[in-house]
């Protein structure tokens, strides 16, 4: 394995660790301080702005809430909540970030849900 791999392969480790760390933080407190990165949110929130992620159950959710999740296993999205799918007892969201022209591509389960952004 060459030493690029080994960054790439220790970058993507490091960052696994950290959310886990963060998701524990949250479970354990009920809230969790994050930084935005990047623009999709913009002008709700800024590239670097501070917002608190508070525990929140998954099934009062509504449209328009500003969401934390994990769809990815290298980071964390902060997105708002467009629709509400329901199929039986299965409840889906649909996101989009407000500086994003389209919906997000995925839908978001209960499980990818960390919690609720305060903004």
């Amino acid at each position: 394995m060459n030493v690029t791999n080994r960054r790439l392969e220790f970058e993507y480790l490091y960052k696994e660790i950290i959310l886990e760390a963060m998701r524990n933080i949250l479970d354990k407190n009920g809230k969790l301080v994050l930084r935005v990165s990047g623009s999709s949110m913009y002008p709700a929130l800024q590239d670097g702005a501070c917002v608190t992620v508070i525990k929140y159950s998954f099934e009062n959710l509504k449209i328009g809430d500003i969401i934390v999740y994990q769809k990815f296993e290298t980071h964390t999205t902060i997105h708002r909540i467009k629709s509400i799918i329901k199929d039986g007892d299965f409840k889906f969201l649909r996101t989009q970030g407000d500086n994003n022209q389209f919906l997000d591509e995925y839908i978001v389960s209960e499980v990818d849900f960390w919690g609720k952004a305060e903004v």
